[in-house]
């Protein structure tokens, strides 16, 4: 089955995680990097996830599932080690319209989790459709090592500069001619070696277009 690639904005949505283990201690992770606000149901805890509890937005539940805990909640994602409590979640989440994901079971899951390269604006995902996770792991390393931080600082002034581009050049192409010329690699690995000699290159090619000072 094809799947519909999306990125959700989860901020300040309901989410619930069902499980404490080294599988559900990442999907709490993510999900509060997200900034969502993050219900955490098991009977016990790995390490990871008693640190990740302390975050004001995760608020734990030290027992088993109920039903309830599916109240008001926007995604859940069953992570226990019992393949019955998986199920039963799956199919309560999928009777109230909730979008929920089970852990290493995709026939039951409305979405699966790819595995990210995320260098904060940007973010690069990617999946196996389940089939070979260790493949997935391994493109992530090599794109690690490829789209460093300087992504990331590069973006973020990117940001800043954006909406002047935008609003004070009308021709269409000559933006779209400025734009692509800030996808230069060169360029963006240069903010990583010298930050004020990689705005200055940048100022220089928005300002000739924009008769800048």
């Amino acid at each position: 089955m094809k799947s519909y690639p999306v990125n959700l904005k989860l901020k300040d949505k309901k989410t619930l995680v069902v499980g404490g283990g080294k599988v559900a201690s990442r999907k709490i992770q993510k999900l509060l990097q997200s900034q969502s606000i993050v219900k955490v149901v098991s009977p016990k805890l790995n390490e990871e996830s008693q640190r990740l509890i302390k975050d004001k937005n995760c608020h734990y539940y030290s027992r088993e599932f109920k039903v309830e805990d599916l109240d008001d909640i926007f995604l859940a994602v069953a992570a226990t080690n019992k393949e019955k409590v998986n199920k039963n979640i799956a199919h309560l989440a999928a009777e109230s319209g909730i979008l929920v994901n089970v852990v290493d079971d995709y026939s039951l899951s409305d979405f699966t989790l790819p595995a990210v390269v995320d260098r904060g604006e940007l973010m690069i995902a990617f999946s196996t459709g389940g089939n070979l996770p260790a493949l997935s792991k391994k493109l992530r390393k090599s794109l690690e090592e490829e789209y460093g931080e300087e992504y990331n600082a590069f973006l973020k002034y990117i940001k800043k500069i954006r909406p002047k581009i935008i609003n004070e050049i009308n021709d269409k192409q000559e933006r779209k001619k400025i734009f692509h010329e800030l996808t230069n690699k060169e360029l963006i690995e240069l903010f990583k070696e010298n930050r004020d000699a990689a705005i200055l290159k940048i100022n220089k090619i928005v300002g000739e277009k924009m008769n800048l000072k």
